[in-house]
């Protein structure tokens, strides 16, 4: 019986690591490809703004329009287009793939 509860434990573990997903900057993610907020670099009145727009843990963002200079770009947040710096979005960490 331990054997086979160790077996088990063994095999989660080793589907755990293999199901981690890597965190990015939101700047990286390339237009229409979602990604789940996992945290904000940000401190102050800065973060206290985007978290006021709905960019907070856990919610989906994805990349909708670019400017013609690259900068800013425009993110579709629970129904809503925000625009965003390059360097806000560098201090953003996100998940890809979230839906």
């Amino acid at each position: 019986m331990v054997y086979i509860s160790l077996a088990i434990a063994k095999f989660i573990s080793t589907v755990g690591k293999t199901m981690q997903t890597t965190v990015h900057r939101l700047s990286e993610v390339p237009l229409g490809e979602p990604a789940r907020i996992v945290k904000l670099r940000l401190t102050g009145a800065e973060r206290r703004r985007l978290l006021d727009m709905g960019l907070a843990p856990g919610t989906v963002v994805e990349g909708r329009l670019r400017s013609p200079l690259g900068d800013p770009v425009a993110y579709q947040v629970r129904g809503t287009l925000v625009s965003l710096r390059r360097r806000q979005a560098e201090m953003i960490d996100v998940e890809r793939s979230a839906r």
